[in-house]
């Protein structure tokens, strides 16, 4: 391969030798959540644990082994337990912050992906497998949250998701929030 002539000049956004980068506003994507929105989250999550472990375990297991598609199946069910938890709470006259819909999704499926290794459903070789079966049944989640009488997630509020992801305003490496597994490489 043949070398440029000469390099092409350093872009001024990267600091020179000498200067000192001046610190930029964080994006809101990347943001970590507040201590109530975290709040708001465990109030819905822990209400959806407690009928998948209590009240629900059994029924959630049947319904896990007849799915044929397991990812849709888990994201469905996923979907649906977040939305009804927060239709609940609002009409209590409690509020549930839009953005956080996803991370208590993400946590619900979290449940439901332990509950399909704990119960032998489905054997994953490795992360990588875990972490594409749950991104799959996740996306599953989210749609069912469109789909749902919820109002607060819409298809305006999953395009301007994609949107922002597709411009690179959210960053992808980011810290998870709730502990998810992280891809260790891209397959």
């Amino acid at each position: 391969m043949k070398q440029p002539a000469r390099l092409p000049p350093i872009p001024a956004s990267v600091p020179q030798e000498g200067e000192v980068a001046q610190p930029t506003m964080q994006d809101p994507f990347t943001q970590q959540p507040s201590q109530e929105e975290v709040s708001s989250v465990d109030a819905i999550t822990d209400e959806i644990f407690l009928y998948i472990y209590k009240d629900g375990y059994d029924e959630i297991v049947a319904e896990l082994k007849k799915g044929d598609d397991l990812p849709k199946t888990v994201g469905n069910m996923s979907g649906n337990l977040v939305s009804n938890e927060v239709m609940m709470l609002e009409e209590e006259g409690g509020e549930f912050p839009q953005d956080m819909f996803i991370e208590a999704a993400t946590e619900t499926v979290e449940q439901f992906t332990d509950i399909v290794e704990t119960e032998k459903i489905k054997e994953f070789r490795n992360d990588t497998e875990v972490q594409v079966f749950m991104t799959e049944a996740l996306t599953y989640a989210i749609n069912s949250g469109v789909e749902s009488e919820y109002a607060g997630i819409d298809d305006d509020y999953i395009m301007s998701t994609m949107e922002n992801l597709l411009r690179g305003d959210m960053d992808m490496n980011a810290s998870p929030i709730s502990g998810t597994r992280v891809i260790e490489e891209v397959i």
